[in-house]
């Protein structure tokens, strides 16, 4: 068979950007010369309204919901779990791919069908995480156990190769889930870009596609302003808006301040294909069993942490009026007037923050808060 080459300069390539009969190679496609004798397409199909209303609605393939008033995750949906680096967001996708196996409710909600579940750990060391799975999988059903399959691999999507041996991997297994931890570790490009955050997720659309399988990644939170105590919705979650409008869903993870140290709180910040708001939880997670207790009755809001209270001292200079500093957490976070000041007390009594009164103040009385660092900075000789 003849060699093609490019119908305008006369290259020879192994691809051509043309299609619909016409041979141009990529240069001269690039450069504006695009078939303009080429037979059109086929046309676009529009339907009426009255069609539109007539039809029936194909039934959901729920991974996760009753399929009857939604879904959080379908059979080709995108999900994430989104939360600071610790907060536990493996954790969160080891307890999920258990459920998924075994089709035992998760959160709640109700997982209708058991299905095989594909996570590739893209990070930790594999002692680590076997010593996690050891635990969540204790109890487990053979046959739940048999569903699960870890791939402990480096990937890097950008790569033709390594998507092959992905493809390949895939063939292979036949999961109906696939959990990527983290994301970050799987792509070479930056996060805030979209057109490079576009190009991530045309190739992981591809995955669904050419496997029919439904795809969650673990995913980093962006860094908020000290007064902000929850961002709202996807927001939250780094990345442009390329990358957090394909999700169908996202379940954001972070610390909720307080006495218990594994106290977490959840909250759906997107969920597309669900047809009711989806309401936040809080939960205590058991380091014995990798598993999450749902408080009952507990609400989030309310409380900062004291990093934040810190962070917001800092960015200010290095000192901050009290009155200032409690109402914007007050304010701006939903945080308790008290909670604020206890806190404030408990950073003071610690040697983590210093009081003085501030000029302007001087008739009031009223404290101001600095950093230690900062004094100590101040009487250095």
């Amino acid at each position: 068979m003849a060699e093609k080459s490019c119908q305008r300069c006369g290259a020879t390539e192994a691809s051509f950007a043309s299609t619909v009969g016409l041979y141009l190679c990529q240069l001269c496609y690039r450069n504006g010369d695009k078939p303009q004798d080429a037979a059109p397409g086929p046309p676009y199909l529009v339907e009426s309204l009255a069609d539109v209303l007539a039809a029936e609605d194909e039934p959901l393939d729920a991974l996760i919901g009753d399929g009857a008033d939604g879904a959080i995750l379908t059979s080709d949906g995108k999900g994430a779990i989104a939360g600071p680096t610790g907060v536990g967001k493996t954790n969160v996708a080891l307890r999920l791919s258990r459920h998924l196996c075994e089709a035992s409710d998760w959160l709640g909600y109700p997982v209708p069908k058991p299905v095989i579940v594909l996570l590739l750990a893209l990070e930790g060391s594999r002692r680590a995480l076997r010593r996690r799975l050891r635990k969540g999988w204790a109890g487990a059903s053979a046959d739940a156990i048999s569903r699960f399959h870890l791939g402990h691999i480096t990937l890097n999507l950008a790569e033709a190769e390594d998507l092959d041996r992905l493809d390949e991997l895939l063939r292979r297994v036949r999961p109906q889930v696939v959990i990527i931890d983290p994301l970050r570790n799987a792509h070479p490009w930056d996060e805030n870009s979209s057109q490079e955050m576009a190009r991530l997720t045309r190739i992981l659309d591809g995955l669904i596609l050419r496997h029919g399988c439904a795809l969650i990644v673990c995913h980093h939170d962006r860094k908020r302003p000290p007064f902000t105590r929850h961002d709202s919705g996807t927001d939250r979650v780094r990345g442009s808006t390329a990358l957090t409008g394909w999700l169908t869903f996202c379940l954001s993870v972070e610390r909720e301040p307080g006495n218990a140290p594994d106290r977490l709180a959840l909250t759906w910040t997107k969920s597309r294909d669900a047809e009711q708001l989806l309401g936040p939880l809080v939960v205590d997670f058991d380091r014995d069993t990798i598993d999450f207790e749902i408080i009952e009755g507990a609400a989030i809001g309310g409380k900062v942490p004291d990093d934040a209270i810190l962070t917001a001292i800092f960015q200010s200079g290095g000192g901050m009026r009290g009155t200032e500093l409690i109402d914007g957490f007050v304010q701006g976070a939903g945080a308790s007037d008290r909670w604020v000041r206890e806190r404030i007390r408990a950073l003071v009594k610690a040697g983590r923050l210093v009081e003085y009164i501030a000029p302007a103040d001087a008739r009031t009385r009223a404290k101001s808060y600095r950093l230690a660092d900062e004094v100590e900075a101040e009487v250095e000789p």
